[in-house]
């Protein structure tokens, strides 16, 4: 965890909005590396992580993109980040978990990829 910060502190910059931070996984959880998420306004970044089955050990370097626009929407937090965009929903469901799209460019007209979130707290060491 330690590692994390540092390499999020190191790549970005400080942001005062008070917008929530959340670490999300595929929806269902599919057990493959690919697409676990840290979204963390408080940095002004969105970061994209391969990890191992654990959801703790890097299998590559992360990928920080900068938030260029948020905002509070009635039910949702919307993040933008260029020509992608990252909303979560505000409210849990039933299970605790918070729905988020994430939306590339490239999907735009055919929809996105759905995340579970579960709200984070960030804490110094």
């Amino acid at each position: 965890m330690k590692i994390l910060i540092a390499t999020i502190i190191a790549i970005t910059s400080m942001s005062t909005q008070a917008f929530s931070s959340y670490k999300c996984f595929v929806k269902p959880f599919d057990q493959y590396p690919e697409n676990r998420v840290n979204v963390l306004p408080t940095f002004n970044s969105v970061v994209v992580m391969h990890v191992e089955s654990d959801r703790k050990t890097f299998k590559s370097k992360p990928k920080a993109y900068d938030i260029v626009r948020s905002k509070q929407i009635e039910n949702m937090e919307a993040h933008g980040l260029g020509v992608d965009a990252f909303s979560v929903s505000s409210y849990p469901g039933d299970d605790g978990w918070h729905l988020a799209t994430y939306i590339k460019a490239e999907y735009r007209g055919k929809g996105g990829v759905i995340y579970q979130c579960k709200k984070i707290r960030i804490v110094k060491d």
